[in-house]
C-alpha cells in the first residue's frame, strides 16, 4: 500500500491545509473521499482544500504512476489506491 493519512476538517468554514509529504520524491495525491487527484507532482509540503465538516483520505502515489481500473479498484501501479471507485 501507499502511504494513506485521513484527515478530517471539524470547522464549520472550508480549510486549507498544509500537507507534508512523507514520500521521497515526487509524488501525486489522490483523495479516495473525492475520488479524484487533488495535487499533481510535488515534493515536500502541498496546499489540500477540506470542505467543512468533511475528511480527505490522502494516498501518496508516485508520479507517473500507472492508474487501472479493475471491477470497482482504482490501482496504481498495480496496488490499490481505492477500493470503491465509481
Amino acid at each position: 500500500a501507499y502511504p494513506s493519512y485521513l484527515i478530517y476538517n471539524p470547522y464549520e468554514q472550508n480549510k486549507s491545509i498544509t500537507y507534508k509529504i512523507k514520500s521521497k520524491g515526487k509524488v501525486d495525491l489522490y483523495d479516495a473521499v473525492s475520488q479524484r487527484f487533488v495535487v499533481k507532482n510535488v515534493t515536500g509540503k502541498a496546499a489540500v482544500s477540506i470542505t467543512s465538516k468533511n475528511s480527505v483520505i490522502i494516498v501518496e502515489t508516485p508520479v507517473g504512476s500507472k492508474i487501472t481500473k479493475v471491477k470497482n479498484h482504482l490501482l496504481a501501479n498495480g496496488i490499490v489506491i481505492d477500493y470503491q471507485k465509481r
